[in-house]
């Protein structure tokens, strides 16, 4: 199951594993309070191999690679 925290010094924790069906698609939209200050660009595993994840200032998660999963685990950026 995948989710997300923020901790004491508001740094955005993601975790666990999700399967989206396609590449360039937004599992999910960050809460106001969860997004970063700029737009990042993460390297993420995608069914074995390279994959990456946009986060914009929006909140929107959008992952691309291998359509069969995208691992979001060990990403973690400062919150605005």
């Amino acid at each position: 199951v995948a989710g997300y925290m923020i901790d004491t010094m508001r740094f955005v924790h993601l975790a666990g594993k999700i399967k989206t069906g396609a590449s360039g698609t937004s599992p999910w939209t960050l809460p106001v309070g969860y997004r970063p200050q700029y737009n990042i660009v993460v390297p993420i595993v995608s069914n074995d191999v390279f994959g990456y994840c946009t986060i914009s200032t929006a909140g929107v998660i959008t992952v691309y690679g291998n359509a069969a999963y995208y691992s979001l685990s060990g990403i973690t950026f400062k919150a605005v």
